[in-house]
């Protein structure tokens, strides 16, 4: 649903690092990579940022920036609201 989509990116756009849906994309995201046996080398490298930087970004310690979000959706031909479904 991209109502879910445009508030999720208005969320992290804003830097709303706190915000319980934002907090759980990170673990999906990792959950999903597992799944599919998807190392987080291999998205950090096509990500072009250090595996050390996604980490941080999928664990919650930094933030999850849109822009990474959104090219991860992409990269791994996911639509943009497929981590925030409950």
């Amino acid at each position: 649903n991209s109502k879910y989509g445009k508030m999720l990116y208005n969320c992290i756009k804003s830097g709303i690092k706190e915000d319980a849906m934002i907090q759980k994309l990170g673990p999906k995201i990792q959950k999903y990579l597992k799944e599919e046996g998807i190392s987080q080398d291999f998205l950090a490298e096509r990500l072009e940022i250090s595996v050390s930087s996604l980490n941080q970004m999928l664990t919650g310690r930094s933030k999850l920036p849109a822009e990474v979000y959104l090219k991860i959706c992409q990269l791994l031909h996911r639509p943009v609201d497929y981590f925030i479904e409950p």
